[in-house]
């Protein structure tokens, strides 16, 4: 299940960060990340694994984009990426954010492990 900020990045903000995406998923709808896989996936990490560097981001936003993100994988932190980091943020960690940390990409992770797909 997806909302437009998911579908449109950028120009569309609904549902917006307190939309309840986990509750959907308690009664059997949408995709949530297994939350007790998300701390193990960022315990252990030094500053130099932290998403950062052109090849880190680019690894990145091809995870995205196999999430079924629509963006151009430059391996730069542009535009784009902000609005569709900000996106992810809102629909799986409930917050508005540009900035991909680590958790981010451990609930992106935990996501693609948890819903294998064919699709790049």
């Amino acid at each position: 299940m997806f909302g437009h900020a998911d579908i449109a990045p950028g120009w569309k903000w609904d549902p917006g960060p307190l939309f309840h995406w986990k509750r959907l998923y308690d009664h059997g709808i949408g995709a949530w990340s297994d939350e007790q896989e998300v701390p193990s996936l960022i315990a252990g990490k030094s500053p130099q694994q932290l998403i950062r560097g052109e090849e880190r981001l680019r690894s990145f936003q091809e995870h995205l984009k196999q999430w079924e993100y629509l963006l151009q994988v430059t391996g730069k932190l542009d535009e784009q990426t902000e609005h569709v980091v900000n996106a992810f943020h809102m629909h799986f960690l409930g917050e508005e954010n540009t900035i991909p940390p680590e958790e981010t990409k451990a609930v992106l992770h935990a996501l693609i492990r948890k819903y294998p797909t064919e699709r790049t």
